[in-house]
């Protein structure tokens, strides 16, 4: 309840500035995840449905095998890994975004090079550059199971967000009466100010659940282990850094096709994570070694990894996932998504590039994938029964 009443609002007087539908999401499959934002299951076969689920199964391992390609590649300095990848996946997604545009309307055409679009692209590249950095550190500093345990964790930290941005809002609320001495609804009773909702009750809950799995989990770290408590926060950082791209996606994929979204925001991103590499990781132009632009074609080795890191995890798993959106319910994805940290953790070990989880990972892991769904599920049903997301 807000520090004041608030004037009543028709419903069809608040425009729906997010008619989206929330969901979890892992750190890697980037573009199903604004895709499963504004998409809905339409009436199919019993046999599609059948072939969707199996995609849908398939999709989620091959975003597991992002954080084994990741591991694989731990020589490489996590900027310029990064880098190779996102630059490399450019090649093939290049003409789907060409041909995209050619078939385009010029309406599309049109939206699609405003500034406010442009700039939504740039802002979503710098988004998903911190993202990705934070999260190909994390692989080096922690296991696999923790990296991807606490950067799976984006459903609650959006929820701590809508907190924090509720409670700024009550914190302005209180200052504007004290210096005007008139309620700010009463002033602006059109204020964007009177669209934010705290989350539910609900959603606390859960976000208070995770947060004790988030310490369980942590109990395994030790050291000269695998796992360690700076890797698990830079992880979370990882989590926290894909809100902003989240919610930018949001906003800027309305009225623009999947590649023509896809291609600059990935090259944007591309582009800071070598050039930030060049910076902080002395990584040079000259040659062709592991800290070098072009060093992905010095071996077989490196070329492999970071061209498997580019078509399957990105092209392979984003492509089955817009195929299942046509017949599964996005939340039902969302939430097979949270299974990532299981499936690739059990691939991980069973090549060898990992240890086994210790009994508190297991534990603590447990609760904090239970709280992610519940989270989920809570803030779609407040969602929608107010028709927004804030």
């Amino acid at each position: 309840m807000s520090t004041f009443q608030k004037e009543q609002v028709q419903p069809e007087q608040v425009p729906n500035i997010n008619n989206t539908k929330l969901t979890s999401f892992d750190n890697e499959s980037l573009d199903e995840k604004t895709e499963i934002l504004t998409n809905q299951p339409k009436q199919v076969t019993l046999l599609a449905k059948i072939i969707a689920y199996i995609c849908l199964g398939i999709a989620v391992c091959a975003a597991g095998c992002a954080a084994i390609g990741l591991r694989a590649l731990e020589n490489v300095p996590p900027l310029l890994r990064s880098g190779w990848r996102q630059a490399l996946v450019l090649v093939p997604l290049f003409p789907l975004f060409m041909y995209t545009y050619a078939k385009s309307t010029p309406e599309v055409k049109a939206h699609f090079k405003e500034q406010r679009i442009l700039l939504g692209f740039l802002s979503s590249g710098i988004a998903l550059w911190v993202h990705f950095g934070f999260w190909t550190w994390s692989i080096d500093l922690t296991s696999i199971t923790h990296a991807l345990l606490f950067v799976c964790s984006t459903p609650v930290v959006l929820v701590i967000g809508i907190w924090l941005v509720y409670a700024i809002k009550e914190v302005f609320l209180l200052l504007y009466f004290r210096t005007y001495q008139i309620g700010y609804y009463e002033a602006y009773p059109n204020s964007i100010w009177l669209k934010l909702n705290h989350p539910s009750v609900w959603e606390t809950l859960g976000m208070i659940v995770a947060f004790v799995g988030f310490g369980l989990t942590t109990l395994d770290t030790e050291e000269g282990g695998e796992a360690s408590i700076f890797g698990d926060f830079i992880a979370f950082l990882g989590a926290v850094s894909f809100v902003p791209y989240l919610l930018l996606g949001m906003v800027v994929r309305r009225g623009i096709p999947t590649f023509l979204y896809v291609f600059p925001v990935y090259a944007v991103s591309a582009f800071f994570l070598i050039g930030s590499s060049l910076i902080l990781e002395d990584t040079t132009f000259v040659g062709l070694t592991e800290r070098s632009v072009f060093g992905w074609m010095s071996s077989w080795y490196l070329f492999g990894w970071t061209l498997g890191l580019a078509l399957v995890p990105s092209l392979l798993g984003h492509t089955l996932i817009n195929f299942c959106l046509e017949y599964i319910d996005p939340v039902i994805i969302s939430i097979s998504l949270l299974l990532e940290p299981i499936i690739a953790s059990f691939i991980a070990w069973m090549i060898g590039f990992t240890e086994a989880p210790d009994v508190w990972t297991y534990v603590g892991g447990f609760i904090l994938t239970v709280a992610l769904i519940f989270v989920t599920l809570a803030t779609k049903k407040r969602e929608k029964e107010t028709g927004t997301l804030f």
